[in-house]
């Protein structure tokens, strides 16, 4: 009988909240688990909490997604550590609630940055290596506003209407 292959996961923003939900799921489902997000310490702690007997140890790296520079760097670091990402699980915290009437051109541009540039510059990275490996699932969280719109969260409402059309 042949050995199933480990499959790679990264979770993004997995330090708490549905994106350490998904990791657990994920880790439960005996796949390499890596996750990120801003907080190393706190990353350090969750990996503890990710370590699954017969599994390869979880790894993270403490990355801002909501900075598009911070991006390649932190796939550089992920692909010397392992040679490919067969699941890519995006996920970010949201931009702070505003109003349309009140909300600064930066406020927007931070918020688009941060939940749909974050989406498209991981997927994109990661597809080649999925095609290559004729495997892959690429997998975001987003917001109930995909539904409908929340009173006072336009920036994030915005964003993540254009995430669905990647």
């Amino acid at each position: 009988m042949s050995k199933t292959k480990v499959r790679t996961a990264l979770v993004c923003a997995s330090s708490k909240g549905l994106g350490l939900a998904s990791a657990h799921a994920l880790a439960d489902d005996g796949h390499q688990i890596i996750i990120c997000s801003r907080d190393e310490e706190r990353l350090k702690n969750v990996a503890l909490t990710l370590q699954r007997p017969g599994s390869p140890k979880p790894l993270y790296f403490a990355s801002d997604l909501s900075r598009p520079d911070q991006i390649p760097k932190l796939l550089k670091s992920i692909y010397s550590a392992v040679e490919s990402i067969d699941i890519l699980v995006n996920n970010v915290g949201g931009p702070p609630p505003s109003a349309a009437a009140n909300t600064d051109y930066q406020s927007w541009v931070y918020g688009f940055e941060q939940l749909f540039l974050s989406s498209v510059l991981m997927s994109q990275n990661v597809l080649g290596h999925m095609k290559q490996n004729n495997w892959g699932r690429i997998i975001t969280i987003t917001s109930l506003s995909v539904v409908e719109p929340i009173e006072h969260l336009v920036v994030s409402t915005s964003s993540i209407q254009s995430v669905l059309n990647l």
